[in-house]
């Protein structure tokens, strides 16, 4: 690409530079956002680049010695707004932070990667600061305990999971449920990667922190279109606001086009602009319109607005590409583009691309009469698009058929689908084509990549409009209907393709099913539709694999919208359980009580109710005064349909449509009683629905029952109405059925999720909650798993005599209830998989179907007796519990440096979790005896103890491979080889 040299923004640049010695002053920060204004072409992303090039020879030590690669060489060879992490110089001090985020309808999944290498450096060099160590054990801190060398392929997930298994103790809270959702097992492993940036950003660049004294410089590209993208639009708020609002060292650079920032062009709040207006013009009492922010943040002191127009004078630029031109052919090139850089550099493109044009066809002399003439037609208009245009048509007809099958799927483009395309239409590959396109034609980028997982994009979205204008009038493509037809089968295989769906290829598998999603969604076909339905369900899966729940929700949110109304209640529901849990996780509460109120109402819908049933949910006799009223009338209405079943068929029916109902709102209403408790405590952040005054109240006379009048009851007390509520109605289904899904939501989700975002004591509120309700249901063995997590939390808390006492007394009511007698238990293969019976109950027949045998406590046998695999669920859980119980000991000995304490907890815990061939804990625990050998000096056991996790971490590697899981096997094998590689073992 024919780069211009940079010219005439000089003052531009220097206010610049002064904005950010004021952002950059670490002993007295003055956070700065800067917009660069302007139409397109006029050199906004240009301007930015020269910033950074004069930050990389004023700020960075010199040539190879710098942290930061060169200016040019990254602008002319990328074409990127960030530099190649090989490039940069990780044996050099980090002088500052460089990130740029090119707005996409995926900006953060698609940025971070070239923030993860650099992040880690500043985390470390916080944890340095703050711990008074070295370098190399700070970032062994952050679970990176490898060469520097790997940083350049660090990615911002890998990053991510480090940090969170860093920081967390060795055993986590006990889960009860053994064999949740699918859906549920994404949230557990999944988070908001924006937020988890925010936060990581906050521990480098906020001074309240012990921060890193680094300062640093965002850049977002193209941020009118921010609001395409589901995630981006609460971070640039929470972004904002935490930088100005807490002094971060932090120079924003934002390119926008000038009049899409104008409140007439722009007026809804939901994007860039209404940002920028909330942080200048709004209160702070006011939520901001992504996430939710007080306003009036933005002054004259923190903002600054540069606005760009065309340049006078572009000679220079042009002499230097086209150094033979004439000066009447110089002046004129110069008129008919009107200062719009870009415009003259597709000129120049176009030009150089044509040799004919030159005298004796050298492009560094003067052009001919006839090149002249035919330049000028071409620019006369002062219209881009046209000269692009005309690159495009004068390109080889290869090259142009690339470009155009490649526009078919938008900005970025999956190279492996272009040539599915390509062999449909023309029975021929075309990669090497897309290369040239890149390749001296500067058309698109990313097609040379050496990935499995090729993804490229247009170099600007201008390019992309001139290739869907030119793709009709292709003859070697067919006319463009039919071009349509085949590209829409191909999608629609390649979503019902099972190799594909499992392949590991999630940058394409993302392309695929949104264009399958924006494709059919809207179909007036129910096959189309459910096509869109499918791939917005796989496209919400991938999202979750890469960590990005905003996404993930954004995707299932959507699929809602197109879900037949008058069927498929129970996905609909399962979709909003999952919406509601991510909303919660993300700290959107507002839209978490909509979704959960959205559940409540298709429950009602299920049998007609308008919400009288809540009012009649008092006590359990309301309940089945109501169920007995509702059952009449809807069997009365039953007797008139023409094919009317039987009174007893009408009567089992009513009774089962009525449970179902149930098993959707009683959890509901457990929820919604959670989030009420909560509410007073709750921040409204990251993205959220604008909040409204008791947004989690359903609102209902309790005379009449109907929900939606005006009544309004305090948070508590709508709280434990509702828990009320929930257990009277959960009675209708089974006994105890609410009260042990309310333990199940405090120690699953509750606890856990309080517990992993470091809220400690309200953690151990909803654990102790949920103790009483063990303790009220006489359930031992919910009460061991309750004291078990209380005593990780005590610990977690640094408070290890509390933690010791809690875990103690979980050991002390498993070994006064469940050891002594024993009865033998026999586990036998068959077709299904494997049964259990007592050994007196095996016949000779069956010995050699014989698996193993287990010694069952007698206090089981009556569970045992109605239902085998219960009970020998319960009986390993119970024993993992007692594992877990042994681990955490061992830990708290550990910590307390009593090493021979540790070791016997931990081996003991070792024999546990070996009995159950539960491979996690079994490598984890392994990790730990090896840390204790580490501190006792006892170098060769430590290795061998690290050789033996690590073999076991790869079996959980291949055994999970594709699962959520895999990445946390990733890393811990890339921990432990990098251990064993050290000179510690190197020798062993």
């Amino acid at each position: 690409m024919d780069i211009l040299r940079f010219t005439g923004r000089r003052s531009e640049l220097d206010q610049i530079i002064e904005r950010w010695y004021l952002a950059a002053n670490i002993m007295n920060p003055n956070p700065q956002i800067v917009i660069l204004k302007g139409e397109r072409g006029v050199g906004k992303t240009r301007l930015a680049f020269e910033f950074y090039r004069w930050l990389s020879e004023n700020i960075d030590q010199q040539d190879s010695t710098g942290y930061w690669p060169d200016a040019l060489a990254i602008y002319e060879n990328t074409l990127d707004i960030n530099p190649q992490p090989r490039s940069c110089n990780f044996h050099s001090n980090i002088p500052y932070l460089w990130w740029g985020l090119a707005v996409s309808k995926d900006t953060i999944p698609q940025s971070d990667r070239y923030l993860a290498p650099h992040l880690a450096i500043l985390l470390a060099n916080s944890i340095k600061r703050r711990k008074g160590i070295e370098f190399a054990v700070a970032l062994s801190r952050l679970g990176i305990d490898v060469g520097m060398d790997v940083l350049a392929d660090l990615t911002y997930l890998n990053l991510a999971k480090r940090i969170g298994e860093a920081g967390k103790e060795v055993f986590g809270i006990i889960r009860g449920g053994l064999s949740e959702a699918s859906v549920e097992e994404a949230l557990k492993l999944s988070y908001s990667r924006s937020n988890s940036i925010i936060q990581n950003l906050e521990l480098v660049f906020d001074p309240e922190k012990d921060y890193a004294e680094v300062p640093g410089v965002i850049l977002i590209d193209d941020a009118q279109d921010a609001s395409k993208d589901s995630a981006l639009l609460s971070f640039v708020e929470t972004l904002f606001y935490k930088a100005i609002t807490r002094k971060w060292p932090l120079l924003i650079l934002v390119t926008h086009w000038k009049r899409e920032l104008f409140q007439e062009v722009t007026p809804q709040e939901y994007s860039f602009a209404g940002i920028l207006r909330h942080g200048l013009l709004g209160n702070t009492w006011e939520n901001g319109p992504a996430a939710g922010l007080p306003g009036g943040y933005l002054n004259s002191s923190s903002f600054l607005e540069i606005n760009l127009g065309p340049l006078i004078d572009l000679s220079a630029a042009i002499s230097e590409k086209l150094p033979g031109l004439t000066d009447e052919q110089s002046a004129s090139i110069h008129e008919v583009t009107g200062g719009n850089p870009r415009y003259l550099e597709q000129v120049i493109q176009f030009a150089r691309e044509h040799e004919g044009f030159f005298e004796n066809y050298d492009t560094s002399k003067a052009l001919t009469i006839e090149g002249f003439r035919e330049i000028l037609a071409e620019t006369k208009s002062q219209d881009i698009f046209k000269v692009v245009r005309r690159r495009l048509i004068d390109a080889p007809l290869e090259v142009r058929e690339a470009i155009c099958l490649a526009s078919l799927q938008g900005l970025r483009f999956a190279s492996d689908l272009v040539d599915a395309i390509a062999n449909i239409k023309l029975g021929r590959n075309i990669r090497s084509a897309l290369e040239n396109a890149e390749d001296p034609y500067s058309w698109l980028a990313g097609t040379k990549s050496q990935s499995a997982d090729v993804i490229g994009s247009f170099v600007e979205r201008l390019f992309h409009q001139v290739a869907e204008d030119v793709r009709p009038h292709m003859k070697t493509l067919g006319t463009e209907a039919e071009l349509q037809v085949t590209f829409r089968d191909t999608i629609r295989n390649l979503v019902q393709d099972y190799d594909f769906i499992a392949s590991d290829r999630p940058e394409t598998q993302l392309i695929a099913y949104g264009i399958a999603a924006d494709l059919f969604e809207s179909s007036s076909e129910p096959t189309e539709r459910m096509l869109a339905q499918w791939a917005l369900s796989l496209l919400a899966k991938v999202h979750l694999y890469r960590f990005s729940l905003e996404a993930g929700s954004a995707a299932y949110e959507r699929l809602l919208e197109i879900e037949e109304p008058d069927r498929q209640t129970g996905q609909r529901v399962d979709l909003l359980r999952f919406l509601s849990a991510t909303y919660w996780k993300l700290n959107w509460h507002s839209k978490c009580s909509f979704a959960i109120k959205r559940r409540i109402y298709e429950a009602l819908n299920l049998i007609g109710d308008q919400g009288r049933i809540l009012a009649f949910a008092g006590d359990k006799d309301g309940v089945m005064s109501h169920f007995t009223e509702w059952k009449e009338k809807t069997i009365s209405a039953w007797e008139k349909e023409p094919e009317a079943k039987t009174q007893s068929q009408m009567e089992a029916a009513a009774r089962e449509l009525y449970h179902v109902a149930l098993l959707i709102l009683v959890p509901a209403l457990l929820e919604m009683s959670e989030l009420a408790r909560a509410w007073q405590g709750f921040d409204f952040t990251e993205g959220d629905d604008s909040v409204r005054n008791a947004p989690f109240l359903i609102t209902l006379k309790l005379e009449g029952g109907n929900i939606g009048s005006d009544d309004e009851v305090m948070s508590n007390e709508i709280g434990d109405i509702l828990c009320r509520r929930a257990y009277n109605l959960g009675a209708f289904i089974k006994p105890e059925y609410a009260e042990r899904e309310h333990f199940k939501l405090l120690v699953d989700e509750i606890a856990m999720r309080l517990s992993d975002e470091g809220e400690r004591d309200q953690a151990m509120d909803a654990l102790n909650r949920a103790l009483n309700i063990a303790k009220d249901l006489g359930d031992l063995v919910s009460q061991i798993q309750v004291l078990a997590n209380l005593g990780v939390v005590h610990g977690r808390k640094g408070d290890r005599e509390q933690s010791e006492k809690v875990l103690l007394e979980a050991g002390r009511i498993y070994n006064e209830n469940y050891t002594g007698e024993a009865f033998s238990v026999v586990a036998l293969s068959n077709d299904e998989g494997v049964e259990h019976r007592r050994s007196e109950a095996v016949s000779e027949s069956d010995k050699s179907r014989i698996l193993g045998h287990l010694d069952i406590p007698f206090r089981l046998a009556s569970l045992f007796d109605q239902n085998p695999d219960e009970a020998v669920g319960q009986f390993r859980q119970l024993v993992r519990m007692v594992g877990n119980i042994e681990a955490n000991l061992g830990h708290n000995a550990h910590i307390a440096g009593e090493f021979e304490k540790a070791e016997d907890r931990y081996k003991y815990a070792l024999s546990i979790f070996a009995d159950l061939n539960n491979g996690p804990d079994i490598a984890m625990t392994l990790t730990n005896l090896a840390m204790v050998a580490e501190h006792c000096g006892n170098k060769p056991k430590a290795c061998d103890y690290w050789r033996q996790s690590l073999s076991v971490f790869k079996k959980l590697k291949t055994v999970h491979a594709g699962d959520f899981t895999e990445i946390r096997w990733d890393n811990a094998i890339q921990d432990l080889e990098a251990k064993i590689e050290a000179p510690i073992c190197g020798n062993q």
